[in-house]
């Protein structure tokens, strides 16, 4: 949505001066973090949005760079925009990853991993006074901490936006195996975030879906059923949650589904429900 004309990209090294610490540690004088981050965060909140390319989507080059791990680290803390941005063909390949079984994991797993202490910069020297910089300040646990929560939350909230595509793309797509799978996916990890609405939402959107092309008694209708009630526990609403466990039971006796390892978790789910209700 934006206008081309009036859109400036800010290049870093074009705003801050990384040789600056360089050179002070040549004359014998340490920056201390607090001048390093004002300055830092000045130019950070000056252009007020930070774009980050991650590519490839399962290892990021940014990810490994200092330099871009602590500007990242600065825009969070300065509550600054930040767009998380991939190449058409990475954000294909991201999106088929997310499909499969392992895919969410193996991101969650890649994001969950960013290690500052580790990351590179082109001379040894820079980084090493970088890293002393943030030893001095925040820690590595703080930053690694704040950049991971706020990948984590992009990558739920990308998967989460990917599936809406899905689900507008109309019935067929929508009721598709792997876009079902995606939504008990992002449905678990909106759920572990404790996003119980959102959640709910897109399950009971996969259930329409469902209804509307004459899938309402397959046993993965039963499965988001038994979802959807897990979210509805959560949530506090134990009638809520009961009706949606029978209806998941009712189908499971039809479709001849009951003795699964589904039904055995349904079982366990309305098992669970009957005890906090009394």
């Amino acid at each position: 949505d934006l206008t081309p004309e009036r859109t400036y990209v800010w290049i870093c090294c074009f705003c801050i001066n990384q040789h600056k610490v360089r050179a002070a540690s040549s004359v014998g004088r340490t920056i201390p973090f607090e001048e390093f981050q004002k300055e830092f965060g000045f130019r950070v909140r000056k252009v007020n949005h930070l774009v980050a390319l991650m590519s490839p989507w399962d290892k990021p080059n940014y990810l490994k760079r200092v330099w871009c791990d602590f500007e990242l680290y600065t825009a969070i803390t300065e509550e600054v925009a930040v767009s998380i941005i991939m190449p058409p063909a990475q954000t294909t390949s991201y999106h088929h990853a997310i499909c499969e079984e392992s895919g969410i994991d193996m991101m969650w797993k890649h994001f969950g991993n960013v290690r500052i202490q580790e990351a590179e910069a082109s001379v040894k020297q820079d980084r090493n006074r970088i890293l002393n910089i943030i030893r001095a300040g925040p820690g590595f646990d703080k930053l690694n901490s704040v950049v991971v929560k706020h990948l984590q939350h992009w990558m739920v909230s990308s998967s989460e936006a990917y599936l809406q595509e899905c689900f507008a793309s109309g019935d067929a797509r929508a009721t598709a195996p792997s876009t079902l799978k995606l939504c008990r996916r992002v449905n678990n990890l909106l759920r572990n975030m404790g996003h119980f609405k959102s959640a709910a939402a897109i399950v009971e959107q996969a259930l329409e879906a469902c209804h509307r092309v004459g899938m309402g008694e397959q046993a993965t209708v039963a499965e988001l059923l038994r979802q959807l009630g897990i979210l509805r526990r959560k949530q506090k609403d134990l009638e809520a949650a009961e009706r949606a466990f029978m209806e998941a039971w009712r189908i499971h006796e039809v479709t001849d589904t009951l003795e699964t390892p589904d039904g055995a978790l349904l079982m366990l789910e309305l098992g669970i429900t009957s005890l906090e209700r009394n």
